[in-house]
């Protein structure tokens, strides 16, 4: 370093230091000298003090008066390289302390550089990047003031437990430890000349937390359902990354907890129920403590932000009883003088998705118990041995005294909740039953199913409570055959459909009990009582078809019995339909063809009365022999086209006409009777004429056949000689005379 001696502001020598930074000017003469340093550029002078740095800052010292025999040695030249410091605040995403990549600088955060005498020396804002930087400072001690955002916290220097990486160099972490996170300073370092000290760091972070709830999971699937309260008294410790407990709350009334103001770091928590009996629920969509470790799962919170759903269900176990009981009254409810069931019943506990969790069987008295089950949802299965049944479910209004099974499968569902215990009852009981009964055919209607009448299938029978509601509905068998099994005691009866045609038979004992109701395609039984185990076996369906009876009134105009073509119906003839005791029933009067009808008759006995115009006779019933050549229908049936009627009483015979039968051969024939007369006369000149004065001849025996030779008739000629047969039946007749005496012979015919 060159170092000009001047004297009355010229120069008069100079020289330069040493190794040793010496320098010194010899064999002056007395004279005012000063000096002048010709600095390097980077150097900057050091204070003027006494017995230190005599230059000041142009590099002069001050003019002294130099005798002869005098020394000046206390020119010395106390020179240094300012220092440097400054560096960066941060956001601490992750509150290690460290810059990590990615944590962002925080811009126009006030930094305030501090001398070690407590002045403050200048102050800077932090620029876009969070860096910031002072420069040309005298070599000293210095530390930095922060004033950081008032949502920030600065990070704890003792979370540094390795080197920092800083723009590009190792800083040993001691650089950053000191700084004082209540008053944002940090400590002081001393910094030599030249030094650029760049760890005065500051890591902020806005602080995160950690918040949730216990609450009563009813349910115990995890998940915070409506009406589920919040659980009192549940112990929560915080713990971080390294396994230090941070702090412990307990839970309040609405089982909230929270922690506040954490550095960001990773945590977890340490629950503990209330009391020993709450269990932790499953791992939910609302629950994140895993329940066979009480801890929470693990989360790292980054710089602001917060954990507000580390929530803890916990429920208490539940349990579920009752018995199975002989419901005597089988009306499914418990009533006070009805026993425990002492048959063994097996009983299943399913899960929600129908696995068997355990089997267990009644007791001594009935009773069961399924202790330690997990709230939720189940479904009870109980087993009966073969003849016995479940008596009717939910009946009554009262919960605890009904049965809870489906009296059809034996199950039920159920839900139960934390600490419940649940009561699902059974009742049990032998159920009434009714048939095997039949549907047969009535094929004479009176009710009764006598030998050889058929059983009826395809009928449609329906069973109905005395409420009017259908239990239950079967079809007869290919016998006819039909039941009803396993009814609940009660009153109910039956409902048949009658099949197109058919109708129901008179309801007898021991035969048909269905009576057709009015105006409706089916009939009905009585309403039967029916008890445990009773079986109603009367309930027998006659089914019946109507009859017909009908067909003719005609004019026999040859009154032979038979309905010969071209012979007219005879119209406006009244006929009475009678039974077979001759009761009236109905009447009718024959149409214009002389036809008649009488339909949907029950099966049974029936003839036929006709009352006639005056002037006509009935015709006598047909001769077997006679011809049947022009039959007016085509009928080869003799009774079809044939007089039926009794010639004296004008009734038919009568006939049984069973079910579906239809008989047309109640016919009438009728007519307007023929007369044949004569007389026998005393042919006195034997001419075979009767003149005049020719007496009759009385006496003589008339005999009156038929076209078949039949006898008609005999008559003896009165005195007159006369004879008359009349009222007969239009016909063929000839007649054989005896005269009054053997010795009369026939006149010749003329």
């Amino acid at each position: 370093m060159q170092i000009l001696l001047i004297s009355d502001g010229v120069e008069v020598d100079r020289t330069a230091t040493g190794d040793d930074g010496v320098y010194e000017f010899t064999n002056l003469p007395a004279g005012t000298y000063y000096i002048q340093v010709v600095n390097d550029p980077e150097y900057t002078f050091s204070p003027i003090v006494e017995g230190g740095n005599a230059v000041d800052q142009d590099g002069t010292t001050d003019p002294v008066a130099l005798e002869l025999g005098k020394n000046i040695d206390t020119w010395n030249v106390g020179m240094y390289i300012p220092v440097s410091l400054g560096n960066k605040v941060f956001n601490d995403l992750n509150g290690n302390a460290i810059q990590d990549s990615g944590e962002p600088g925080i811009a126009g955060v006030t930094v305030t550089l501090v001398n070690e005498a407590g002045e403050e020396l200048a102050t800077q804002e932090t620029a876009s990047d969070g860096s910031y930087f002072f420069e040309g400072l005298p070599p000293g001690s210095y530390a930095v003031k922060f004033e950081i955002p008032g949502s920030y916290a600065f990070t704890p220097p003792n979370n540094l437990n390795m080197d920092v990486i800083n723009s590009g160099s190792l800083i040993e972490p001691d650089y950053t430890s000191s700084l004082n996170t209540e008053s944002g300073f940090t400590d002081y370092h001393s910094l030599t000349s030249g030094e650029v000290d760049m760890t005065y760091d500051a890591a902020i972070f806005i602080p995160v937390s950690v918040s949730g709830i216990t609450w009563h999971d009813l349910n115990a699937n995890g998940i915070i359902d409506n009406g589920e309260p919040g659980l009192e008294g549940s112990t929560i410790v915080l713990y971080n990354d390294d396994g230090d407990v941070i702090d412990t709350q307990i839970t309040g009334p609405d089982g909230t907890y929270s922690f506040e103001n954490l550095p960001p770091d990773g945590y977890y928590s340490y629950i503990m129920p209330p009391s020993p009996e709450y269990l932790l629920s499953p791992s939910g969509s609302d629950s994140v403590f895993d329940p066979t470790q009480y801890m929470s799962y693990p989360v790292t919170l980054l710089s602001g932000e917060s954990e507000d759903g580390a929530n803890a269900g916990m429920y208490r176990l539940a349990s579920v009883s009752d018995w199975v009981w002989n419901d005597s009254l089988a009306n499914g409810i418990q009533d006070a003088d009805e026993v425990f069931f002492d048959g063994p019943v097996t009983i299943n506990l399913y899960d929600s998705n129908g696995d068997l969790i355990v089997t267990k069987q009644t007791d001594d008295t009935g009773s069961y118990n399924f202790d330690g089950i997990v709230p939720g949802d189940y479904e009870i299965e109980f087993i009966l041995e073969e003849g016995n049944y479940f008596t009717i479910q939910n009946a009554g209004g009262d919960d605890t005294k009904d049965s809870d099974v489906n009296p059809s499968t034996g199950k039920t569902t159920f839900t139960v909740v934390s600490g419940e215990e649940a009561h699902i009852a059974a009742g049990v009981m032998i159920l009434a039953s009714v048939g095997p009964n039949q549907v047969f055919i009535d094929s004479n209607g009176n009710g009764i199913q006598d030998e050889g009448e058929p059983g009826q299938p395809g009928v449609v029978i329906d069973l109905y409570d005395n409420e009017g509601n259908r239990v239950a509905s079967t079809t007869s068998d290919s016998n006819g055959y039909y039941e009803f099994v396993e009814l609940p005691p009660g009153t109910y009866y039956i409902q048949v459909e009658t099949e197109p045609g058919y109708t129901f038979s008179p309801v007898v004992e021991g035969g048909n009990q269905i009576t057709q109701v009015e105006d409706q395609p089916y009939g009905t039984s009585p309403q039967v009582v029916l008890t445990v185990g009773e079986q109603e076996d009367t309930w027998s369906v006659g089914l019946i078809q109507p009859v017909t009876v009908g067909n003719k009134v005609w004019n026999d105009m040859n009154g032979n019995g038979i309905q010969d073509a071209g012979e007219p119906g005879m119209p406006g003839v009244t006929a009475i339909l009678v039974d077979g005791s001759g009761t009236e029933l109905d009447s009718t009067v024959t149409d214009e063809n002389g036809l008649y009808l009488f339909q949907n008759l029950p099966p049974g006995e029936y003839a036929v009365k006709f009352e006639i115009p005056d002037g006509y006779l009935f015709t006598p019933p047909a001769k077997p022999t006679t011809p049947i050549t022009n039959k007016v229908d085509g009928s080869l049936n003799y009774d079809d086209v044939t007089s039926d009627v009794n010639v004296e009483t004008g009734v038919t015979h009568a006939v049984f006409l069973y079910s579906g039968e239809e008989n047309m051969s109640f016919d009438a024939g009728i007519f307007i009777p023929v007369d044949i007369s004569g007389a026998t006369w005393h042919d006195l000149n034997a001419n075979g004429v009767h003149e005049e004065g020719e007496p009759g001849l009385p006496g003589s025996t008339v005999t009156l056949y038929d076209g078949d030779g039949d006898f008609v008739g005999v008559q003896i000629t009165d005195d007159n000689g006369s004879f008359l047969f009349e009222g007969l039946p239009p016909g063929t007749y000839h007649t054989v005379l005896t005269p009054p005496s053997p010795e009369y012979l026939l006149s010749p015919n003329t």
